[in-house]
């Protein structure tokens, strides 16, 4: 089973809300996604895998001077039209985000300011 159909079939999709229920003790999302954690979805110890084989190499790479034995958070969001409107420009607080996408590229359409020229 692919990611993107893990996740549906799982369908715990968070909230969007600044605090979210699933953290434990006091915490709060500055910018609040729709997501799943990937170790909800049984997929840690491949996230784990994946950080060790390949981004943690990045870390040491970019970030010299940070810890790279630490993984925050992993997880998978969901982005629809319409879905979390006004969903300010911001930056992660991690020190290397790793992206991809689990749709087809075709469904997606860039706005005229974020378009590559």
């Amino acid at each position: 089973m692919d990611i993107l159909r893990l996740a549906y079939s799982r369908n715990n999709w968070s909230p969007a809300l600044k605090q979210d229920p699933r953290k434990k003790g006091p915490g709060s999302e500055s910018v609040p996604t729709v997501d799943q954690w990937t170790s909800d979805l049984g997929l840690g110890e491949m996230m784990d895998a994946l950080y060790e084989d390949v981004l943690k190499k990045q870390l040491k790479i970019s970030f010299p001077h940070s810890n790279p034995d630490v993984v925050v958070a992993s997880q998978i969001a969901r982005f629809r039209p319409g879905e979390m409107p006004g969903l300010p420009s911001h930056h992660d607080a991690s020190s290397v985000t790793f992206h991809v996408y689990l749709s087809p590229s075709y469904q997606y359409q860039l706005r005229d300011e974020h378009k590559i020229k």
